[in-house]
């Protein structure tokens, strides 16, 4: 039986599925399906990629009592063939769950929704929206990277809580009127007919000439260079007044020794130990501690989850697991440098 809480959705009981792909999230899962849940999204359909942290089995009981939807990524059967993150995002559109949805959302593990208007829901960023910009078929919200803030270690706290500090100087780059070129995460409506559905984005040449609407996180319509375009990165200035993604891709140092050793969940390299991942992400920026106070609602859900005496003992384990390979990790010879690199030597 599902766990009972009250959420907000989309529009007029248009819902909002998110469809994500993970490997080895374990120490997260539970805060951020809260956290979606909290905000009024509907449903969550999660493919994981061969994980050994126990973040499969805590999805799988998550199905047992929340609407979270839990399948292995079929590229495990195909380890030759594709993308990791393509494949998944493939499948999801063969199950009912997608199907029925009235809005597509593809996010990541590490990123956080976050509503400024209203209660912060779905409900109210889309009344806004509408407000501004009439209907709409599209919404990129624009990513806001959080640094590592001198976190070393991981501890076993939230997410949103423990990181509060930004990789960019925003109120600066505001005041001299520069940009900030981010990334971006776009929930779309899923009766729109996309040539392509990415995750960062769905592409299709004819968007504008079919009188469809694209707008940003604050409700400004995209132009049609972006719209039928391939673009999948925005200005940051002027785009998240109403709703932005927070993305929270280091965490703390021995968090992304972790991440390096697991890979990229879309299976790419960009991870590996010669890159300047960690750097790039690790600038220090604004203070931003507005995120830091769980919602209530976010904070309720997440409670009953840990309450869950299955969940709650696996999150345990799951933690306890990731500490451990930190801990091997920092010992060993091969991963010296990048421990150094880390500041963890």
């Amino acid at each position: 039986m599902y766990l009972l809480f009250e959420v907000g959705s989309m529009m007029n009981g248009e819902n909002v599925l998110i469809v994500a792909t993970m490997k080895n999230e374990g120490p997260y899962v539970l805060e951020w399906v809260a956290h979606h849940l909290s905000i009024g999204v509907d449903g969550i359909l999660v493919f994981t990629n061969d994980c050994d942290d126990l973040t499969d089995r805590m999805l799988d009981r998550l199905e047992q009592i929340a609407p979270v939807f839990h399948r292995p990524n079929p590229k495990s059967l195909f380890p030759d063939r594709g993308n990791w993150q393509v494949m998944a995002l493939r499948y999801a559109r063969l199950f009912s769950v997608y199907k029925d949805a009235g809005w597509i959302y593809h996010t990541d593990a590490d990123e956080f929704l976050q509503v400024h208007v209203g209660d912060g829901v779905l409900e109210d960023f889309h009344s806004a929206a509408s407000d501004r910009a009439g209907r709409f078929d599209a919404v990129s919200f624009t990513s806001i990277p959080f640094s590592s803030g001198g976190h070393k270690e991981l501890e076993d706290r939230p997410v949103v809580e423990q990181f509060t500090c930004l990789n960019k100087p925003y109120a600066r780059l505001r005041s001299e009127n520069s940009q900030a070129i981010n990334a971006i995460k776009t929930m779309y409506r899923n009766d729109v007919a996309f040539d392509l559905r990415r995750n960062h984005r769905p592409l299709m040449k004819e968007f504008s000439a079919a009188g469809l609407v694209w707008i940003d996180g604050s409700a400004n319509v995209l132009p049609p260079q972006f719209t039928d375009g391939k673009d999948k990165a925005i200005d940051a200035i002027g785009s998240t007044e109403l709703a932005q993604m927070n993305h929270y891709a280091i965490k703390s140092a021995e968090a992304f020794l972790i991440k390096l050793e697991r890979g990229d969940v879309a299976g790419v390299s960009r991870l590996d130990s010669d890159s300047k991942y960690w750097e790039n992400y690790n600038t220090v920026g604004d203070a931003d501690a507005r995120f830091a106070a769980m919602r209530p609602t976010t904070r309720r859900l997440l409670d009953e989850f840990a309450a869950d005496p299955i969940l709650g003992e696996m999150h345990e384990q799951s933690f306890a697991i990731h500490k451990a390979k930190a801990k091997r990790l920092r010992n060993d010879p091969a991963w010296a440098e990048m421990v150094r690199r880390l500041g963890l030597g």
